[in-house]
């Protein structure tokens, strides 16, 4: 009897297998399957939609920052962001809005701004908006540098060199070009 409780056991739970598999559509896991698609160099910690608020000793938002992923590196004390917004406000207003196509984050919290850099002010009538390939943030001085050619508009005033530095944390913030620089005024 024992015997035959076991084979019964076993050929029910093969019949619900056969039948699962059955109700299962053609081409299909039976198992949902995320896909996740890892970086190649394999990080320690790997989050997808980040949005991250840094406060001040304070407890004053400062820094608002949003990814489409982060890949955290523990050997090497770096991070990389994939197409990152950040925000750096100026008590609630955001006074800048820096984009890239990918930053690298490193354990001083320097941030390397890497292709489409582009940085807009918010907080004045004529903004001034920055372009580079590349650009470093110190988000302790609030200076970003950068040694790579860089154009800087102004309403109709628009500027390229090759270098600049300039401090975001100032109220008129002075940018200071390194080389080669041009000077286009469209008075139309």
């Amino acid at each position: 009897m024992k015997r035959f409780a076991q084979f019964a056991m076993w050929a029910a739970a093969l019949l619900f297998a056969v039948w699962l598999i059955d109700l299962t559509p053609e081409g299909a896991s039976p198992l949902e399957e995320t896909t996740l698609n890892l970086p190649d160099d394999s990080p320690d910690v790997y989050i997808t939609g980040l949005q991250l608020t840094q406060f001040n000793a304070q407890g004053q938002k400062v820094m608002m920052t949003e990814a489409e992923s982060m890949s955290v590196y523990n050997d090497s004390d770096l991070s990389r962001l994939e197409t990152p917004l950040i925000q750096q406000l100026d008590g609630q207003q955001v006074a800048w809005r820096i984009t890239a196509q990918e930053a690298l984050l490193f354990s001083n919290e320097d941030i390397e701004l890497i292709n489409d850099v582009l940085i807009l002010q918010q907080n004045v009538p004529s903004p001034i908006q920055v372009s580079s390939e590349w650009m470093r943030y110190a988000q302790a001085t609030e200076i970003i540098e950068t040694d790579r050619p860089v154009e800087v508009i102004q309403g109709p005033q628009t500027v390229t060199a090759v270098g600049m530095s300039v401090n975001l944390g100032t109220i008129e913030p002075v940018i200071q070009l390194l080389s080669d620089v041009n000077f286009y005024y469209d008075p139309s």
